[in-house]
């Protein structure tokens, strides 16, 4: 009875041995396994961590060059471009445009030949007009910077620019770039016939309701003008 219960005993040990063994290769296999994993993890992150620098490195630089670039461009001094950098980073935070972008508008305000000061006044009806159109950024500041020009405004009248523009596209067959195309020719002529921003713009929106494209309706606007105006 001993001796059966005995090699029953052996039995049972080396079963377990047996499972001991097992268990402790399988559990060698599961270290392999998450340390290949972690392993991973981490390259992966340091990888994602290096590309996310090297972005941001990147955003950066372009940002540093757009802005050092509407310095140089308007001549402003070492007050005035910390003005425009930190009028740039706002305009980032608090419109649907990146810095770097509202830094690349303030270029054609710069270039349009405003100043500093100016720039800063100008810059965030332009960006706030390109965002209620739906626009491209580059568009709405030459627009802006053109209109100021032919109607002899001043940057603080960026704003009302913004709003008449923005009513003319809500209430118009005007798009962005046959508004901008129509003022090309319809604002000079306004403007030398003393009509006002708002009178001008209503004008060539009656001709673009009538199914004229942008350039016809300014055109339109001109030789209607032209038409009734005294001879000298």
């Amino acid at each position: 009875e001993l001796g059966l219960k005995d090699a029953n005993f052996g039995k049972g040990m080396k079963e377990a041995e047996r499972g001991v063994k097992q268990l402790q290769n399988a559990g060698a296999k599961m270290g392999q396994v998450l340390e290949k994993s972690v392993v991973r993890g981490f390259q992966a992150a340091t990888v994602a961590a290096a590309a996310f620098g090297a972005a941001t490195l990147k955003v950066g630089a372009e940002f540093e060059q757009a802005i050092t670039q509407v310095g140089a461009i308007a001549g402003a001094t070492e007050a005035e471009f910390a003005s425009l950098e930190n009028r740039a980073r706002q305009l980032g935070s608090t419109t649907l445009f990146s810095a770097t972008e509202a830094a690349a508008g303030m270029q054609d305000l710069a270039r349009a030949g405003l100043s500093a000061n100016e720039i800063m006044a100008a810059a965030g009806p332009a960006l706030l007009l390109a965002g209620s159109a739906g626009a491209d950024m580059g568009q709405a500041t030459k627009l802006t910077a053109a209109t100021l020009a032919q109607f002899g405004l001043h940057a603080s009248d960026a704003g009302r620019i913004s709003d008449v523009f923005s009513t003319a596209l809500r209430k118009s067959l005007f798009d962005m770039e046959s508004l901008t195309e129509a003022m090309k020719y319809a604002g000079t002529v306004g403007a030398g016939f003393g009509y006002s921003l708002e009178q001008t713009t209503a004008a060539v929106a009656q001709f673009r309701n009538l199914g004229l494209e942008g350039s016809m309706a300014g055109t339109n606007f001109r030789m209607a003008m032209s038409s009734i105006a005294r001879p000298t």
